[in-house]
């Protein structure tokens, strides 16, 4: 077979944290871009000339953690290789990298009263200390972790140096941690369910209340003036908020206050999906980032102006591919609520702006009739996207949310497919801390849905497929948002009856692991299903799910049309009859295979290897 390389189509940014930065005189909105093929990227952006700056880091996927330690040192922290590093902005070069041991991410961060800085981890759940002169790294330990506590997601510093450190998601649990001896206590309970806080002022502020230091008691009244109840609930910002300045969100009101300061003063009026705020300078200026656009607000600015960030986006690995019927090939980025579609005989490519006011990123797309219907992960949407209309994401028209199964459930883990009935039918993993999953059906013209919790017990959906239009096919896992595997807990493959709202069989693998994907071939009327790197191939109606058909794949299997499963073991592209029981080898790719797709007017096989996109003729 022929290999044809189509490109590196997926060109997405993924922004989480920003800073502003004054150097010699010029100001610069710094942000941390995810990159988890050629490492993250701090992108400087001088707003006033609509210019950038990238500098990609030695280490790191992405950021969630920025600090500016000074306007010449900035700090990060790293996944998915949990990273300590330092950016020298006089001297443009990253200086020091320090891995924590064993840990993948670093959330946060906060720096105590030792003046060492101080980062929360996953999955140890553990609190660390980087000594920034030296680069040094202590593992503090995880105190919570006997409780299911996978994170330590939000590291806070008190006022008096101490961290407040809230851990999740089995038990969720806040303690306070003092870098002096070294120790965690509880939190008092006014705060065991607080996640974040800033220090202001001489107090510890967390959504709407005040604690005063050492005790950590509520403070009553404020110390500070309320905006006016009937304009609705408020809340400090935790990352435009410091030391002197507080920020405070109503709504798209942004009120400012410095103490000594009589009255609340009205900042900001943001404009209805602005975007996320993410950095103030000290001249009333606010910067934020809205997917792949930044803009800044303030003073005389009052208008969103969206921009996309300057320069080229560094190609990233595809989380999905699928074709359609007019040849355009589509696929969208881990992380990044992005889609691209590429034009596979003009060549011609679309890189999105982001078709979600949630973060997180499309799992899967189902293509009808040349409109996009993509499942989308941490808001748990079902999205319509007509390429071909007006984009118009910010009033919510095109591409627009049809249907939510959010915030229940959250994580497309089963992808979406197409039923005989023309119907959407997706699986998804319950929200953060629950265990459980659930299957969505949506009709695609009107939105309408209905949605099967649980339907084999409480484990994550991930694998779906439609059996003509009254019965479907599901698959579990004991895997799950912010928790540990359920352990001892068998996962399933199981037909479910439409009529009945039953399940017809269920067949139980016994160890614990994921039913990764489910297909059913219309053609031979026989599924098959992925469990631990093999393929298991049957007759749904009987439900007998014996020895597997084939003992190593490594990719999730596909239907590639006239009765075959397409897969991939290592970087060789291979073809399973359902009529024959036979395996073919049909290409090898220069690299491990990932996503694939099948379809389009040639009935082409696409396979994406890495950041590359082959086309086998």
């Amino acid at each position: 077979m022929k290999l044809t390389l189509l490109g590196q189509p997926c060109q997405a940014r993924n922004v989480h944290a920003g800073v502003i930065v004054n150097d010699k005189g010029r100001e610069w909105f710094v942000i941390t871009n995810m990159n988890e093929a050629s490492n993250m990227e701090l992108i400087l952006i001088d707003a006033q000339r609509d210019v950038a700056e990238v500098h990609r880091a030695p280490a790191g996927s992405g950021a969630w953690a920025l600090e500016k330690l000074s306007e010449t040192l900035l700090a990060v922290g790293t996944y998915f290789d949990g990273m300590f590093m330092l950016f020298d902005m006089s001297k443009r070069q990253w200086v020091k990298t320090a891995k924590f041991p064993g840990e993948d991410y670093i959330w946060n961060f906060g720096i105590g009263k030792d003046g060492r800085l101080y980062g929360g981890t996953y999955p140890g759940g553990k609190l660390g200390a980087l000594t920034v002169e030296t680069g040094a790294v202590e593992d503090l330990g995880a105190p919570t972790k006997a409780n299911g506590n996978l994170y330590l997601r939000y590291v806070s510093a008190l006022p008096d140096g101490r961290l407040f450190c809230q851990f999740g998601f089995g038990k969720p649990e806040t303690m306070v941690f003092d870098p002096a001896t070294k120790a965690f206590v509880k939190a008092p309970d006014a705060l065991q369910g607080a996640s974040i806080g800033v220090a202001w002022n001489g107090y510890f502020l967390v959504g709407a209340q005040a604690f005063r230091m050492p005790d950590l008691a509520e403070v009553t009244p404020l110390p500070f003036p309320e905006p006016d109840p009937k304009d609705g609930a408020w809340t400090v910002d935790t990352r435009l908020t410091d030391a002197k300045t507080l920020i405070l969100r109503q709504g798209q009101k942004v009120w400012r206050f410095v103490a000594g300061e009589k009255t609340l003063t009205l900042a900001l009026a943001l404009p209805d999906n602005a975007g996320g705020l993410l950095a103030r300078n000290d001249k009333g200026t606010f910067f934020g980032v809205r997917g792949q656009d930044y803009f800044s607000l303030g003073g005389r600015k009052r208008k969103l102006d969206l921009k996309r960030i300057p320069g080229p986006a560094a190609p990233r690995p595809t989380h999905f591919l699928r074709v359609d019927d007019g040849g355009r090939l589509w696929g969208g980025p881990t992380f990044g609520q992005t889609l691209f579609y590429l034009d596979t005989k003009t060549g011609k490519l679309t890189n999105t702006r982001t078709v979600s006011d949630h973060g997180g990123e499309v799992y899967d797309a189902a293509i009808l009739d040349g409109i996009s219907y993509a499942v989308a992960y941490v808001g748990g949407e079902v999205i319509r996207f007509d390429p071909e209309a007006r984009w118009n994401q910010v009033e919510h028209i095109n591409p627009k949310t049809i249907f939510r199964v959010g915030p229940g459930y959250i994580r497309p883990s089963a992808g979406v497919s197409v039923g005989e009935d023309g119907r959407l039918y997706a699986g998804w993993l319950a929200k953060y801390g629950e265990y459980g999953g659930a299957v969505s059906i949506t009709d695609p013209k009107t939105g309408k849905s209905e949605v099967l919790k649980n339907p084999l017990g409480p484990q994550g959906i991930s694998g779906v497929a439609p059996v003509g239009v009254e019965q479907v096919l599901i698959g579990t896992s004991t895997e799950a948002n912010g928790l540990s595997a359920q352990k001892g807990v068998p996962v399933k493959v199981g037909l479910w009856d439409l009529a009945t709202g039953r399940a017809l069989w269920t067949h139980e693998f016994s160890d614990v692991a994921s039913v990764y994907s489910l297909v059913y071939d219309s053609q031979t009327k026989l599924a098959a299903c992925a469990y631990r790197n093999k393929l298991y191939v049957f007759d749904p109606q009987k439900g007998e799910i014996r020895t597997p058909a084939l003992e190593k794949i490594s990719s999730r299997p596909i239907l590639g049309g006239d009765g075959t499963i397409l897969y991939a073991d290592g970087n060789t592209l291979l073809s399973y009859s359902l009529v024959t029981k036979e395996s073919q080898e049909i290409a090898k790719l220069p690299t491990k295979i990932g996503p694939m797709a099948y379809g389009g007017p040639e009935k082409k096989i696409f396979v994406a290897c890495g950041v590359d996109v082959y086309r086998v003729d």
